[in-house]
Formats: structure tokens, C-alpha cells, sequence
């Protein structure tokens, strides 16, 4: 039997951490997560609808591809194709009250 990383308990034969280790560093992931989100709802309450006004609620990033080759010309090019594509990072709320999605660039990943 293997030893735990951690604390030095038996974790099995192919693991390298022992299941309270693995359980404490998961309730510790889960906290931070949770942490995580409740500063970036506190960071994003001064984005509300365009629509309603209401504060709208903030669903992550979403990474927008831009540039490279579309319309097939993959095929004939194949990775040259992708050589001038980038991924953009567009922050993505949606409103409570009546479901409307926007998109915006508040980390100002787009160039001006």
C-alpha cells in the first residue's frame, strides 16, 4: 500500500493522497469557490440591465474566437489556418427579471 502525500496514512495502491486528505482538500476547494463567487457578485452589483435596471447576475467568461480562417478554407490550410485566431475573454450576464444576455469587456481585453 502506497502512503498518503499528506499525512502519512495508508491511501491505497494508486493513490497518492488518503480519502480524508482528499475530502479536506475538497471542502477547501468548494470554500474558496465559494468565496470566489461572493466577491464577484459584490465586484459586478453596479452592472444592471439595459432593459430593466435591475442588477444583473454574472454566469462567467466566455471565450469569443477571433481571427483565423472560416468558410471551410480550413480544410485546404489546416492549422496554418488557425495561425492568426485568439480567444477573447467576454464577461457574460444575464438578468433575473427578464432574461436578457449581454456580453462585456470589463477586464478590457478588447483593443481600442
Amino acid at each position: 500500500m502506497a502512503k498518503c502525500t499528506v499525512c502519512g496514512r495508508n491511501a491505497g495502491l494508486l493513490l497518492s493522497m488518503c480519502e480524508t486528505c482528499i475530502a479536506e482538500q475538497n471542502a477547501a476547494a468548494q470554500a474558496k469557490q465559494q468565496r470566489l463567487e461572493e466577491a464577484r457578485a459584490e465586484q459586478y452589483a453596479h452592472v444592471k440591465c439595459a432593459a430593466c435596471g435591475v442588477p444583473m447576475e454574472f454566469m462567467g467568461q466566455l471565450p469569443m474566437r477571433t481571427g483565423g480562417v472560416g468558410g471551410g478554407w480550413h480544410m485546404l490550410a489546416g492549422d496554418w489556418a488557425e495561425m492568426g485566431e485568439g480567444l477573447l475573454p467576454l464577461d457574460l450576464f444575464r438578468c433575473r427579471e427578464c432574461r436578457r444576455v449581454e456580453f462585456f469587456d470589463l477586464d478590457l481585453s478588447l483593443r481600442s
